[in-house]
């Protein structure tokens, strides 16, 4: 058991604080940007890529057609954008339908998988509508998260006292949850 002052105690809280904030750069580094790529949407599939694709090569046909043509070939020029706008009318069916199908798909899934795509739909649009929560609401959820505990009363220290870290009782239940290789260790 070790006694220690005041002082000594804020060393030591400073210290920890110091190699928590180390160990957690270390196994957590910040990534400095952001990403490059954007996560694909839970509907997609490559039938939709491929259709993309051809509505945005039409896209290009007409805007090329009414660069190029303008006014003196009006012909050339209809045909480019109704040809556009059946490839997007197709592009945008199929992804009705995919988001229909997924939908339907997400919705049985939930049944199984509780914190799976479903959630994570949900939780992906309620992001950024925390503050809307009323104080009320907010004090249930905790409730129901955390069960309550006994206050602890903290009374600041005076510079003299001594501070015990802890007993004997405390360190022997320390040490019997230690794995056997590491409590080998700790003890040699």
């Amino acid at each position: 058991m070790r006694v220690e002052t005041r002082k000594a105690v804020v060393s030591n809280a400073e210290e920890l604080v110091r190699v928590i904030s180390k160990a957690c750069t270390a196994a957590m580094p910040q990534v400095s940007g952001g990403t490059s790529k954007r996560k694909q949407v839970y509907w997609w599939h490559e039938g939709i890529k491929q259709q993309r694709r051809k509505c945005l090569m039409a896209r290009s046909g007409y805007s090329r057609a009414l660069k190029k043509e303008g006014r003196e070939n009006l012909g050339k020029v209809q045909r480019e954008r109704e040809k556009y706008k059946i490839e997007k009318k197709t592009l945008n069916t199929l992804i009705q339908r995919a988001k229909e199908d997924k939908w339907r798909q997400v919705c049985e899934e939930v049944q199984n998988d509780t914190w799976g795509l479903g959630y994570q739909i949900v939780m992906g649009r309620l992001r950024g509508q925390t503050e809307t929560i009323s104080k009320d609401l907010e004090k249930e959820i905790v409730s129901e998260l955390f069960l309550p505990q006994e206050k602890i009363e903290w009374r600041p220290l005076r510079e003299e006292e001594e501070v015990t870290l802890f007993n004997q009782e405390e360190l022997d239940r320390a040490i019997a949850k230690m794995k056997k290789k590491k409590r080998q260790e700790w003890m040699a």
